[in-house]
């Protein structure tokens, strides 16, 4: 997205190498993106379970997981000192190779396989032997939604039945009003 893009803008102008999904990314993601790539940390733009408004940055140190708040508090200490800062336009950051689109859909799929081999090997034994059991999932809108769809649907576990609130929508409504916790 937009702030997803400008934050790439500004890293890049101050020289640091950007990795930028070419999708939106679910944070248990970005962290296994961050061990698996052994990068000195990530930045994840999200508004997380709030409301869309709440956006901001979720940063995650080299081992993916949360910083500890002394390093977020820092963090936002220094950020409110800004007065000015570089940026660099995206098109010239990608031109000379300081941004790089990737797209970890794939490989987190296969982490998922490699990590659990027992669990998939169990839940498609199972459905050999109940080819009526299924999953109904509910993503709630949000941004994991091609990943339930690829992980249960039919180019994975092939035992998706449903996926409920599968348009992406940041305000996590439905119709009925309904919303994330």
């Amino acid at each position: 997205g937009e702030f997803a893009n400008f934050t790439a803008s500004i890293l890049a102008a101050n020289g640091i190498k950007v990795l930028l999904s070419d999708e939106s990314m679910p944070t248990p993601v970005v962290a296994q993106a961050i061990v698996e790539g052994r990068y000195a940390a990530g930045v994840n733009i999200t508004a997380s379970h709030n409301p869309a408004i709440d956006i901001g940055f979720k940063f995650s140190p080299d081992h993916g997981g949360a910083a500890p708040s002394d390093v977020t508090n820092n963090l936002g200490k220094r950020a409110n000192e800004v007065r000015e800062y570089k940026v660099m336009p995206l098109s010239e950051a990608i031109n000379i190779g300081l941004v790089e689109f990737i797209n970890r859909r794939k490989a987190y799929l296969t982490y998922l396989q490699r990590a659990l081999p027992q669990a998939f090997e169990a839940i498609k034994e199972y459905v050999r032997t109940h080819p009526e059991f299924g999953v109904i999932a509910d993503p709630m809108h949000g941004v994991a939604i091609d990943y339930f769809r690829d992980l249960f649907g039919e180019e994975g576990l092939g035992i998706l039945k449903e996926l409920l609130h599968s348009e992406p929508n940041p305000a996590f409504t439905t119709s009925d009003k309904m919303g994330a916790p």
